[in-house]
Parts: C-alpha cells; sequence; structure tokens
C-alpha cells in the first residue's frame, strides 16, 4: 500500500485542494480575547468559541468533500481504463476473427495438400485387410489403394496374435506418409 502524506487527501484533490481549507475569514485579535468561553454580560458563547466550533466544521466538511473529489477520480480513472480495455478487446477479438478465417483456409489447403501428396496409414488388422482393405472398403483401404508398399517381417506363436494378424507397423497407424513411401510391417505366423 502506498504511503500517503500527512495532508491526505486535500493534497490529491482537485476542486478541495488544502489551501481553500484556509479560506474561512478569520476573528479578529480583539474579539478572541474578550471572553473565554462565554460572554460575562450576555451569558452567549464568545466569538473564539464560536470561530472554533465553526472553523471545526468548515475543516471536517472540506475534507470530507476532498474524500468525495478524490473518490470520483479514482472512478473517473477506473471508467476510462474499463474503455481502454474494451477497445483493446474488440480489436483482439477483430483479429482472432481474421486469423480464424486465415487458419481454416490453410487447414483446407493442408489437407487439399495431404490428400493429393500424402496418406495416413490405416490400423490394419491382418494381412487380408493390408493387401485388400476391410470388409467395406470404408474405414481401412487396401495398400494398393492408397499407393503405399508394404515390407513384410514375420515373427512366429506371438501370444495374443492369430495367424497373420499385425504385430506392428513402422510408421505406426495414424501417421501421416508421402504415396509411394515403404511401411515396415510385422506379421505373426502360427505355423
Amino acid at each position: 500500500m502506498p504511503v500517503r502524506s500527512t495532508k491526505y487527501p486535500l493534497d490529491v484533490s482537485t476542486r478541495y485542494p488544502e489551501n481553500v481549507i484556509n479560506n474561512l475569514p478569520n476573528v479578529r485579535a480583539r474579539d478572541r480575547i474578550s471572553g473565554l468561553v462565554v460572554h460575562p454580560d450576555t451569558d452567549d458563547l464568545t466569538n473564539e468559541v464560536l470561530y472554533k466550533l465553526l472553523r471545526a466544521v468548515w475543516i471536517n466538511s472540506h475534507t470530507t468533500l476532498s474524500y468525495c473529489d478524490v473518490i470520483d477520480l479514482a472512478q473517473e480513472a477506473a471508467a476510462n481504463a474499463q474503455k481502454d480495455t474494451d477497445a483493446r478487446v474488440a480489436a483482439l477479438d477483430q483479429r482472432l476473427t481474421a486469423m480464424t478465417g486465415m487458419i481454416s483456409a490453410l487447414a483446407a489447403s493442408v489437407d487439399t495438400l495431404t490428400a493429393f501428396f500424402g496418406v495416413t496409414i490405416p490400423a490394419w488388422i491382418n494381412k487380408q485387410e493390408i493387401e485388400q482393405g476391410d470388409e467395406m472398403g470404408i474405414v481401412r483401404r487396401s495398400a494398393a489403394e492408397l499407393d503405399i508398399r508394404i515390407s513384410l517381417d514375420f515373427v512366429r506363436q506371438q501370444p495374443g496374435f492369430g495367424h497373420e494378424d499385425v504385430v506392428s507397423m513402422n510408421p505406426p497407424a495414424g501417421s501421416l506418409v508421402a504415396r509411394g513411401s515403404t511401411v515396415e510391417v510385422t506379421l505373426n505366423l502360427e505355423g
């Protein structure tokens, strides 16, 4: 928290500064010494007492108004900061909208290039799918349809795999490769 001066808020307020607090007219010196508290002839409060009461009210009122002015200044600064933030957010939103359009166009271009130059390796289950694709030819197309060359390796009696089931592929299923690339496939043989 910042250290404030002993004159705060009078040193911050623009409408109620410290020099205005001293504008209360002074009591003449003769009036201040004519009696202490009560005038001996009239039993009324003396000018000195009235002056001190009035001055205390004046100073407290002025200080209170100073605090209100400082609050107004802070609210105005916060409102201006909010307007500035709103404008910056709107500009950023416009930029993001433009970038989203550019990214969508770029993604479409990449998809087109990928379809033309590259293919994604399917998760073939067995040798038959590598050669012919899945039963419907929709999910896992054959290596020939995708223009992928296959290099076969074999292992014998791998637990959990049937005859001519795919044990592993390099690069693995889901990888993007150029058409004409070679994929190393390891198949299980039971015999």
